[in-house]
């Protein structure tokens, strides 16, 4: 018996050990593949990778406690910095993921040099859970980048090939896909490398990283209010400063604004704890972040800050037991912050929270639910996917721009790109149960954590941090604020005080121990011991594989790409680039040397005019081939530009496939040309109404068992 157990336990350190590997794995693949593959991304933004990779491992080379509180701080202005590096120096892609994908890297090298490969710096329970997610993660991203790029590495770069509704190529949604990945595991990274460096703290005070977030959140929200008082453009992105909506350092009003509702409480607690000589720098950084909160219209963020700070002057009223000064001190701060909103308010040219919650005027409590939950569509769509695929989901990170096909089938309309507008329902649409359940249990342990697990906790500063994660929990109800990789890290960070606080409260001669070694952390208390805890690991371990083997199965049925397109009623056409002008008229495409066109039927008859320009092709002449499911409808070879003109009559069932295959391929480049393409033949691709339309067509063939052409 002593033997099985010992195999059980080398198992479950096996499979943990496992889920680390993968996970640095997978982040190093990642910006590898992010950087090294993908279209756009020119060779003075790959330096600048590097140069954030070396940046980050000095830092964390040098302390890896400094090297914390540095990204805390910075994380707030690292995405406005980098984007203006970028656009300045005309690199391309100075928005969206490539910018996060910089820091992100800086992050990640920062985290290294102290990390343990083969073990997670995680409470007992959390190692499994959290561990499980990561395993899921690691191994589904390549099965999901596969299936969008058709299990074809060529298609990796194609920005031609357009997988959704949403507009989005196989490159960019392969590019979205690691990006929520790259997100999810550096943040789960930071939990990991964080926990041990709170192990010492009780609850008492904030912690140097806590203070190094609240800081670089506050020089975000300076920005902020110069933002919403003079000019809305500044360090900001067109899309937000139409919307009359502040994003600080951030380019996302969003994630800004509930970083700052994050950050509020936050120096209202370092006010409280710093040197009487510096504490009005908390205090004023409060009220900057609560203005910072109000211009980002956010009203989430609003919510979020009213609970952090409502759970902060609750527990110093009683913390301090009412006395007279407490009563003068609290009165004359909540003028002060009052004066400060009014203010803010009265300068603002921004669209305040409040003021977004006009749509909400004249309906009922049920009916403002009822739109809570639907949120335009994006919940339906999400119960959609959940109904469709319960055991699996979608795949990570595919709602976003899958969800357009949903409303396009469903209502014939099109649809924003976003996410299911809330966190919950959203990993249930992504993952399924089999991916899911790890970290949905760890959310119940998180819940409990909150509510009771830390009532107890002897430090007086774990109230403000309770309610604040109250609060996230709360708005994560009607949307996904940690889908932002610096408020994940800040929510990370408070349930990591959480944790901490709760091991130490009312035990204090265990408050130097490990947190990752000691079964008392914070979380209901594990049944049956460390057995178990392996036992757990092979079950998260099965489940990961489970999801990952599930969705190769789908990849090449119901969620294969042309499946999928057939569905949602679009083209899907690979092997191609893109549309451009023909001399005369029209518009027409270069194939590579294979391509598939899957076409929505539109006329009665479609019509296709094929060429090729290969300088040789009088001594080297070109087979061209063009076939239907069912036969050939060409096949020739060509020797100079003159058309080949094909009228087929289409089949009934609403879509036509094309197969072309070129027999040789050549690049403008060789005869001098800039362009560097591999180009096989020029398709000009048409539908007519009636066959007198095409009749002038020498060539007619016949299409899917369909009768000859007129």
């Amino acid at each position: 018996m002593a033997v099985q157990g010992t195999t059980t336990d080398e198992e479950g350190s096996r499979i943990e050990a496992v889920s680390k590997i993968a996970a640095l794995t997978s982040v190093l693949l990642i910006l590898g593949l992010q950087f090294a593959v993908q279209p756009g991304v020119s060779w003075p933004l790959r330096l600048l990778l590097a140069c954030a990779l070396m940046a980050g491992w000095v830092m964390g080379s040098v302390s890896v406690g400094a090297a914390l509180v540095a990204v805390a701080g910075l994380a707030p202005v690292l995405p406005t910095a980098i984007a203006a590096v970028i656009d300045s120096a005309g690199l391309g892609g100075g928005a969206g993921p490539v910018v996060q994908s910089v820091w992100l890297a800086a992050v990640f090298a920062a985290l290294l040099p102290s990390m343990c490969v083969t073990r997670w710096n995680l409470p007992a329970v959390w190692r499994v859970l959290l561990g499980g997610w990561a395993l899921t993660l690691s191994l589904a991203w390549p099965i999901v980048v596969a299936r969008e790029i058709g299990f074809d590495l060529r298609v990796f770069g194609d920005t031609a090939t357009i997988n959704s509704w949403a507009g989005m190529s196989a490159a960019d949604v392969s590019g979205w896909v690691m990006y929520v990945v790259l997100v999810q595991l550096t943040g789960l990274l930071w939990l990991d490398a964080i926990v041990p460096t709170l192990r010492k703290w009780s609850g008492r005070g904030l912690p140097a990283v806590a203070h190094g977030l609240w800081v670089g959140a506050t020089v975000s929200s300076l920005v902020a209010l110069y933002q919403g008082t003079v000019d809305l453009q500044f360090l900001s992105t067109p899309e937000w400063a139409s919307l009359g909506r502040a994003t600080g350092l951030m380019l996302d009003a969003n994630a800004y604004g509930m970083l700052a509702a994050l950050a509020a409480p936050l120096a209202a607690l370092a006010a409280c704890s710093l040197d009487p000589r510096v504490r009005w720098y908390g205090a004023a950084a409060f009220a900057i972040n609560w203005g910072g909160v109000w211009m980002s219209g956010s009203r989430t963020a609003l919510l979020c800050a009213l609970a952090g700070t409502v759970a902060f002057a609750i527990n110093e009223v009683r913390r301090r037991r009412v006395r007279r000064v407490v009563w003068m001190s609290a009165v004359g701060a909540l003028t002060a912050l009052l004066a400060a909103l009014a203010l803010t308010v009265t300068l603002s040219r921004t669209t305040g929270p409040l003021e977004r919650t006009e749509e909400f005027s004249g309906r009922s409590l049920w009916q403002v639910a009822e739109v809570l939950l639907a949120r335009g569509g994006y919940g339906e769509i999400a119960a959609r996917m959940v109904w469709e695929y319960p055991l699996t989901g979608v795949g990570v990170g595919s709602y976003h721009w899958l969800a357009p096909d949903y409303r396009r089938v469903t209502f014939d309309q099109e649809l924003a790109f976003d996410n299911a507008q809330n966190w919950w329902r959203h990993q249930l649409a992504e993952l399924g149960l089999l991916g899911a359940l790890p970290l949905l249990a760890w959310s119940i342990v998180i819940v409990w954590l909150t509510m009771w697990g830390a009532r107890r906790a002897r430090g007086h500063h774990v109230a403000t941090v309770r309610g604040l994660v109250a609060g996230l929990g709360v708005v994560s109800l009607v949307g996904m604020p940690t889908q932002d990789p610096v408020v994940l890290m800040a929510f990370f960070l408070l349930v990591a005080m959480l944790a901490t606080a709760s091991l130490d409260g009312g035990r204090p001669e265990i408050a130097g121990q490990d947190v990752a070694n000691s079964e008392d952390s914070g979380v209901p208390a594990w049944p049956w011991g460390g057995r178990s805890l392996s036992r757990a690991w092979m079950v998260v371990g099965a489940l990961a594989v489970a999801y990952a083997g599930s969705h190769v199965v789908l990849a090449t049925s119901s969620l294969a790409v042309g499946a999928r397109a057939a569905r949602a009623n679009r083209d899907y056409v690979v092997g191609m680039y893109r549309e451009e002008p023909h001399p005369d008229g029209g518009q027409f495409r270069w194939t590579r040397g294979e391509a598939h066109l899957g076409l929505i039927k539109r006329e009665p008859y479609l019509t296709v005019r094929a060429w090729i320009q290969h300088p040789d092709a009088a001594e080297r002449p070109v087979t061209l081939r063009i076939s239907t499911p069912c036969q050939v409808v060409f096949e020739g070879a060509l020797v100079d530009p003159t058309p080949v003109e094909i009228v087929l009559r289409l089949p009934t069932d609403g879509r036509i496939e094309l197969d072309v295959h070129v027999s040789r391929t050549w690049s403008p480049a060789s005869v001098g040309s800039s362009d560097t393409r591999q180009l096989g033949a020029a398709l000009d691709v048409d539908f007519v109404d009636t066959a007198a339309g095409a009749a002038s067509l020498p060539t007619v063939a016949r299409s899917c068992g369909a009768d000859a052409g007129p």
